[in-house]
């Protein structure tokens, strides 16, 4: 994601920085090779970039990390669930310390139109795949209730046509594009997409 990498672009290499929830480790991968000091932690992997371990009981200790990314991952968590990995996300963060962390929009503009329509969400994923996908104004009071303070809040994505689509697809990957995206003045409730930066 363009925002993450210009965020951590401008940070010193001596932060530290935890990727939780990284799956492979691709970005940890990435962010290592230019010299930062990333972890990543994942429940299913374990390799050189990456620590085998549950994000709801990390073996890290307190306070042990100045940037933690959160990317795509919440929604994977039953609903109940969720309000123990923001606060174990935000116990190894060092006060001060900055959660980015995207979330999806279960009620984004195109999801409620279909429902007015047919009575069905458009979903990320199945549910058995995404149990804590909801609309994202009940994640901000999740955020909220955390005692995170949040410092922004970037609308991702508007949703759009099958053939504005196609466009998206093939116009990602552009860096300039991708700045288009990322900073345009849309509505964050009628994207498919938001990502928060949050302080400890």
């Amino acid at each position: 994601m363009a925002y993450v990498d210009e965020i951590i672009g401008k940070v010193d290499n001596s932060v530290k920085i935890l990727d939780a929830g990284c799956g492979e480790g691709v970005l940890v991968e990435k962010y290592k090779k230019q010299g930062r000091d990333i972890t990543g932690i994942d429940l299913n992997v374990s390799n050189e970039y990456v620590v085998k371990g549950d994000i709801l009981n990390m073996p890290f200790v307190d306070g042990s990390f100045d940037i933690v990314l959160f990317l795509d991952v919440i929604e994977h968590f039953d609903i109940t669930k969720q309000p123990l990995a923001i606060t174990e996300l935000k116990r190894v963060l060092k006060k001060g310390g900055k959660l980015i962390i995207s979330i999806p929009n279960l009620a984004h503009k195109a999801s409620r139109i279909q429902f007015h329509k047919t009575g069905d969400l458009i979903r990320t994923a199945h549910v058995n795949k995404h149990p804590g996908d909801r609309p994202i104004k009940e994640y901000i009071g999740l955020i909220r209730d955390s005692g995170f303070l949040v410092e922004k809040r970037l609308p991702i994505k508007l949703t759009m046509s099958p053939a504005c689509e196609k466009v998206y697809r093939l116009l990602m990957g552009s860096k300039r594009f991708e700045r288009y995206i990322y900073s345009s003045k849309r509505n964050p409730d009628d994207c498919f997409l938001n990502i928060f930066v949050l302080r400890k």
